[in-house]
């Protein structure tokens, strides 16, 4: 009786690691399905969540500013004060081969949300998990980003974004109390044009003119 109960146990934990393993495996599969880096600490936030109004750093380009609608000369922001009421955030790593692969797809987005005449009201950002500034400018000059990059080397922002996997997209919408997500995906988008459709869609996003960043009143004083 005792053998037969310790052979049942342990045929019991072999079914529980075969199980364990091709769980695992699926979940592999999945996010290289999707053309994705796979995080095993991947906790998504859910859409409908507020999304948390995370502080990055600079510096910014003149046209990163513009683009933001935040002040020349800032050295950080709050994501609440982009002035866009669209955010396209997406999380990126430099090392991560998917993203290497997105890189042409997101500068073409980007035009596309100014051939749109949407540049006013989307805002474009990415976010490089786990990624410093050199790194960040690493992939910005290979791919000639031309939206703000921002690096997190510490992954401070990343793991209040649920530590997803990469590249990973949330589709943030200006709320009266901050921005919510509206939507989500893991993976490579399948073409520009349909990701910003579905983008539009979500959000309502419409063309309005660009809204240019006032000029510092302190600076401005300075220089009289």
């Amino acid at each position: 009786m005792k053998f037969f109960r310790s052979t049942l146990a342990m045929a019991a934990l072999t079914l529980f690691a075969a199980l364990a393993l091709i769980s695992s495996l699926a979940g592999h599969d999945a996010a290289w399905a999707a053309n994705a880096s796979q995080s095993p600490e991947m906790r998504p936030l859910p859409v409908g969540q507020a999304f948390p109004d995370l502080v990055l750093q600079g510096p910014f380009t003149p046209q990163e500013a513009t683009q933001l609608g935040i002040k020349p000369g800032a050295k950080s922001f709050r994501l609440a004060d982009i002035k866009a009421d669209t955010v396209i955030l997406v999380v990126f790593s430099m090392y991560c081969p998917f993203c290497q692969k997105e890189g042409p797809a997101l500068v073409e987005t980007n035009t596309l949300i100014r051939e749109r005449g949407l540049a006013g009201s989307v805002a474009m950002v990415g976010l490089g998990a786990g990624n410093s500034e050199f790194e960040v400018a690493i992939y910005r000059d290979k791919f000639k980003v031309d939206f703000p990059l921002f690096h997190d080397k510490d992954f401070a922002a990343y793991k209040a974004m649920g530590q997803v996997g990469t590249p990973f997209y949330y589709i943030l919408s200006r709320g009266p109390n901050g921005f919510t997500i509206v939507d989500e995906s893991l993976g490579c988008m399948t073409s520009p044009q349909a990701f910003l459709d579905s983008v539009q869609a979500k959000t309502g996003a419409k063309p309005s003119p660009v809204q240019e960043a006032k000029p510092d009143a302190k600076a401005k004083g300075k220089k009289k």
